[in-house]
């Protein structure tokens, strides 16, 4: 990123930086070569303009390290739009991580979300991004994040969903069974640290009431052919 396409961010968009541009261009030029912030805001803005949404409020800066981005906009009189995203070198690996995004309730169903994650997955292939992080079912299903290929970072979180599915009216005693062994054999065969393949419980009988609206901490190895390329095939690029 040149201080000249940073500029164009904050005169031709009203990106608010939190550094000089300066700062901003030796951050991308160090860490996130290939990352064009300018075609991601440029992206994100025709996202609002074919809505209806109005932004207040477009930041980013660079804190400890890490490149923080926010987009806050308006829904009529509501504050209905908010998408924040931060990419980080953790352990060096280039990590992107999916802090919040939240759309007006019309637009929901619809695959908008779909248009955001792709605006953004274009430029994680160009910058080689390797891994993303997302708080699963906060602002996104849980159910969702599982079919598009994450993976849970916390064992015992998965055991707490399948537990409280046993008590869910939709999911059979049979289900809650399967879903506990599905969950045994992958630890059976892979160790206690590794992040589970939500997709498993996702796609088996009873998974879909299992997951929606459950909160699990998770991961997609970009890294990892097969779950990028289901990850691919999700936003249609396969």
């Amino acid at each position: 990123m040149t201080e000249v396409q940073l500029f164009t961010c904050e005169n031709d968009y009203g990106v608010v930086f939190d550094n000089s541009l300066s700062e901003v261009s030796d951050y991308f030029s160090t860490n996130f070569v290939g990352f064009d912030f300018l075609t991601l805001t440029q992206d994100i803005d025709s996202f609002a303009s074919d809505n209806s949404l109005f932004f207040d409020f477009i930041a980013a800066g660079i804190n400890a390290q890490t490149f923080h981005m926010e987009w806050v906009a308006r829904d009529n009189s509501t504050y209905d739009f908010l998408l924040e995203r931060t990419l980080l070198l953790r352990d060096g690996v280039r990590t992107a991580i999916h802090d919040i995004f939240t759309l007006p309730e019309r637009l929901q169903g619809q695959g908008k979300a779909k248009v955001i994650l792709l605006a953004f997955y274009k430029q994680y292939v160009s910058a080689s991004i390797q891994r993303i992080e997302v708080l699963a079912g906060k602002f996104i299903g849980g159910y969702a994040w599982a079919l598009y290929g994450f993976e849970a970072t916390e064992p015992t979180t998965v055991v707490e969903i399948i537990e409280l599915g046993r008590a869910h009216p939709d999911i059979t005693l049979a289900q809650s069974s399967l879903h506990l062994k599905i969950f045994a054999d992958f630890y059976a065969q892979n160790p206690p640290d590794a992040p589970f393949p939500m997709r498993d419980l996702a796609t088996s009988p009873g998974g879909k009431s299992l997951l929606r609206g459950r909160s699990w901490n998770g991961v997609l190895d970009l890294q990892n052919s097969l779950k990028r390329e289901l990850f691919e095939t999700y936003l249609g690029l396969i």
